[in-house]
Parts: C-alpha cells; sequence; structure tokens
C-alpha cells in the first residue's frame, strides 16, 4: 500500500516536471545549437573561421571541412557557405515539428500514466480493494521501460536517417571545392575517394553517387564543364535529406501510436481486468 502511494507522487511529480518542461522552454537544446551555429556561419564569410559552438547534427563537420578544403585551396567559400545556411534553417525548421512530436508523444504518454495510477488508487481507497504489489510493481516498471525506449527509438532512428547524409556531404563539397579549384580528374578521384563511402547498389543515396560517377566520366572523356550539374546534384541531395526528415516525421507518430498501445494503455487495460476480477470475486 505505501509503495502505491510512492508511486502516485513520483508520477504526479514526474507529470507536473514534464509539463513545465514542455511548455517553458521555447526551443530543445539541439535546435539552440542550430540556431547558434547559423549565428556563427554569418560571420564566416569574412574570417574564414568557425567559431567554437555546440555541435547541431552533421553541419559542424560538413562546415569545417569545407573551410579547410577552401582555406587550402583558395577556393571562394560564399557561394556554399549560403547554401549550407539555406540548408540550416530548413533543418532547424523541421526539427522543430519533430520535437514538438516527441514532446507531444511524451507529454500522452504521462497522462495515461496519470490517468492508469489514478484508477488504481481510486480502486484501492474508495472500492477497499485489495492490491497485489506484485502486479503494481510490474505495471509501473513496465510504464518507465516504455518511456525510457521510447527515448532510445527515437536516438537510433534520428542516427539511421542521417548518419549517411554526413560522409557524402563532406565528399560532394570537396569534390565542388576540388572541381573550382581546377584541380584534373585524376586528382579529383584521388582526392574525394567517393569509394570510401560503401554505399551499395540500392542504396537511397547510390542514384546520387552513380549520377557523379557519370559527370567524372563526361569531364574525364569529353572535358565538358560540370560546375552547373554538381550545384544540380547537391541542391537534390539536400532536397532528399529533407523529404528523409519530414518522414522521420510519420515514423515518430506511428511510434507514439504503439509505444501509447503496448506500453501505456496495456496497464490501464491490465488494471482494469484485475480491478473487475476482484469485484466480481
Amino acid at each position: 500500500m505505501i509503495f502505491l502511494y510512492y508511486v502516485i507522487i513520483v508520477v504526479f511529480i514526474f507529470s507536473i516536471n514534464s509539463t513545465k518542461l514542455n511548455f517553458k522552454l521555447k526551443l530543445p537544446d539541439n535546435i539552440d545549437a542550430g540556431n547558434q551555429l547559423f549565428n556563427k556561419l554569418l560571420s564566416l564569410n569574412q574570417t574564414r573561421v568557425l567559431p567554437k559552438c555546440a555541435e547541431y547534427k552533421f553541419y559542424n563537420g560538413v562546415i569545417l571541412q569545407v573551410i579547410e578544403s577552401s582555406k587550402t585551396m583558395g577556393t571562394p567559400l560564399i557561394p556554399i557557405v549560403n547554401k549550407l545556411k539555406k540548408a540550416l534553417l530548413n533543418d532547424i525548421k523541421i526539427e522543430k515539428e519533430i520535437r514538438k512530436l516527441k514532446s507531444g508523444a511524451i507529454l500522452s504518454f504521462i497522462f495515461s500514466m496519470v490517468i492508469t495510477w489514478l484508477f488504481i488508487f481510486y480502486c484501492v481507497e474508495m472500492l477497499n480493494l485489495k492490491t497485489d504489489m506484485t502486479t503494481i510493481v510490474l505495471l509501473f516498471i513496465w510504464q518507465i521501460f516504455g518511456l525510457v525506449t521510447f527515448g532510445g527509438a527515437y536516438k537510433i532512428l534520428l542516427r539511421k536517417t542521417l548518419s549517411c547524409y554526413e560522409s557524402f556531404f563532406s565528399k560532394i563539397y570537396l569534390f565542388d571545392l576540388s572541381h573550382m579549384a581546377g584541380l584534373s580528374v585524376s586528382e579529383l578521384i584521388k582526392k574525394v575517394n567517393f569509394q570510401s563511402l560503401n554505399i551499395q547498389k540500392g542504396h537511397k543515396l547510390s542514384v546520387y553517387l552513380e549520377r557523379l560517377s557519370l559527370l567524372i566520366d563526361s569531364k574525364q572523356r569529353l572535358g565538358i564543364k560540370i560546375g552547373d550539374d554538381i550545384e544540380l546534384l547537391v541542391d537534390e541531395l539536400w532536397g532528399s535529406y529533407q523529404h528523409e526528415c519530414e518522414a522521420l516525421k510519420t515514423k515518430v507518430t506511428i511510434m507514439k501510436f504503439i509505444w501509447l498501445c503496448i506500453f501505456f494503455l496495456s496497464t490501464y487495460l491490465i488494471s482494469l481486468y484485475t480491478v473487475l476480477g476482484k469485484m466480481i470475486n
């Protein structure tokens, strides 16, 4: 019985604190990092130095690679930085929507926990039903497990979505800068080494790698200019990335529904079934 009181208190305090965090904080830390990075990019054109700031996804690594390559080869930095700023703003906008979905999911989970434990408390206190401590402990652990695994599953999903893009963007910007610097085709291939990406046929980015190989082959055999085609390829790559981010929003919504059913609605139904069983007996 005492454990039940502790559970009610813990769930109540947790729900209050979570609600305050979701409504008081205007932006999650990750989005703050994105905004800080964007502000640093505003002065990058003049200094060619990225001041120390928080990491935002893969952008910091790509930007540092672009800066280093631009310094080494003396290529213009402004066009690529402008593209990165535009992409970063779009990314922050999508990230806000995804984080809003995640926060809404967590609030839904906590609300379900509150409803479940208030129901159990009412049955124990008002209906004077005996409590099965084993069931109560297991239900509580199951709900906490649901909260923890949702956060872990979200991080895994996010990492899986973004991991392949960082290396590809770094490589293609290095290729673009090297091409603007006037390196020969053989030097471009050796310097960029796209084979190190290990992108297999059928991968979502394999089509862009194949097109890039065709561009390199055309330049090598025919000597044609491919600068505009590279720019178009980069734009399409950003479009692919944004499409993946939009798909991530749908996946988070589906995850929310699955977790709500498995970890929270199930505990309420189990407690309801237990109470009805005790009342009948």
